[in-house]
């Protein structure tokens, strides 16, 4: 397993393909429930369209329909948005969006006092 030393090591490459690979074992599980690897329709040919279009790393949370791609910026992020508009990925039924990570730890706090 890669993909927490990829983590470590700041290894986009390396933790995208650890984190697809993960992500189609897990996919697999839930395959003969869930109509494939990933939620059949949308999600299923967006997931695979963004690796296919270079995404670091794809998957799905937990049994969709919400997929992701990790890419390396949001410049990367809005190709794949372009390339999902090109394809007729994109149709009302899915919404895009980017967000980036919170590369920090929590933080916990005491409630106020009442």
């Amino acid at each position: 397993m890669q993909l927490l030393p990829a983590l470590v090591e700041a290894d986009l490459p390396s933790f995208g393909e650890a984190l697809s690979a993960v992500q189609g074992i897990t996919g697999a599980w839930f395959a003969a429930s869930q109509g494939g690897v990933f939620a059949p329709g949308p999600t299923a040919r967006l997931v695979a369209d963004m690796a296919a279009w270079g995404a670091a790393g794809v998957g799905q949370s937990s049994w969709g329909p919400t997929g992701f791609a990790i890419v390396p910026s949001a410049a990367a992020a809005q190709r794949l948005i372009a390339g999902a508009r090109a394809a007729g990925v994109f149709d009302e039924a899915l919404e895009l969006q980017v967000v980036c990570i919170r590369n920090r730890g929590a933080t916990v706090t005491e409630p106020p006092a009442r």
